[in-house]
């Protein structure tokens, strides 16, 4: 298995912990500080020993892995906030619709005027976790030596 395929694994396994139990994402958001909790730092250390022996500098693995977990909660409280609204997306906008077409129709918001159905779909937060990590992992690719 590939440094990358390792990172990306141990990002999906922690998004789904977060899937299932979005309680938790919020509690990462209430410091700045990492928990005491090894199944959580067992992640970090994961991440770390699949970049290791690649060229890269401790330093480097540890902002990596970290990187890729506060991308991930990230994504995850989103996640949390969708699964405890009190409507779908798709109804809220339905209630909200005469007032966006409102604003849309006032032609100063031209971008965001062009969203449809595909781009509520790319703004889901599952659709952001995935396109960023992949851009993360991009980025972590660039720094390792040839």
């Amino acid at each position: 298995m590939t440094e990358r395929a390792k990172l990306e694994l141990s990002a999906q396994h922690e998004w789904e912990i977060y899937v299932e139990h979005p309680w938790v994402p919020q509690l990462f958001a209430l410091t700045t500080r990492p928990p005491i909790a090894p199944r959580m730092m067992a992640y970090t250390d994961w991440r770390m020993r699949a970049v290791d022996g690649i060229g890269l500098d401790f330093e480097t693995m540890v902002r990596a892995a970290i990187m890729v977990s506060v991308h991930t909660q990230s994504a995850a409280l989103s996640l949390a906030r969708e699964m405890h609204a009190k409507d779908t997306r798709e109804h809220w906008l339905g209630v909200r619709s005469a007032k966006l077409q409102e604003v849309f129709d006032a032609g100063e918001l031209t971008m965001i005027a062009r969203f449809g159905a595909e781009s509520v779909q790319a703004s889901e937060p599952a659709s952001i976790f995935e396109f960023g990590l992949q851009r993360l992992l991009d980025g972590v690719a660039e720094l390792i030596p040839e």
